[in-house]
């Protein structure tokens, strides 16, 4: 699959899902929703953020070509989980996986995220205070 992320500053993308088949999530919609997600390139990599249960193919091609736009090689340093729900969380383990970065979230989504994915045991997580 190929997907594009959207420069949205420098060093800075968006490569989130679009998912226009979702009719009810938080209400109801016609128009479908956005699963926000993002990418950071400094002198390390932050992913920040992730999309829906099943959505991995697509943001996983979305990685890979902002990548391709920075010119750089696919390492990703830190995952940065600012949300527990499923649809900003649904493909943190996949992303774990591939990476094998440590995951930056709160104590209290730390515990969340381990209720929803126990696969996630054993992850590096690295727990930062909230506000």
């Amino acid at each position: 699959m190929k997907a594009k992320a959207q420069k949205i500053g420098d060093g800075v993308y968006w490569i989130g899902v679009l998912d226009w088949d979702l009719r009810s999530y938080h209400g109801y919609t016609l128009d479908g929703t956005t699963y926000n997600a993002y990418i950071v390139f400094g002198e390390k990599v932050a992913i920040i953020d992730n999309a829906y249960p099943g959505k991995t193919e697509e943001m996983m091609a979305r990685i890979e070509d902002a990548f391709e736009q920075e010119g750089r090689e696919v390492k990703v340093d830190y995952i940065v989980q600012n949300h527990v729900e499923k649809d900003h969380s649904g493909v943190l383990y996949d992303l774990w996986k591939k990476f094998d970065a440590p995951i930056y979230c709160s104590k209290i989504a730390q515990g969340g995220l381990l209720r929803h994915y126990p696969k996630l045991e054993g992850a590096d997580f690295n727990i930062v205070g909230t506000g």
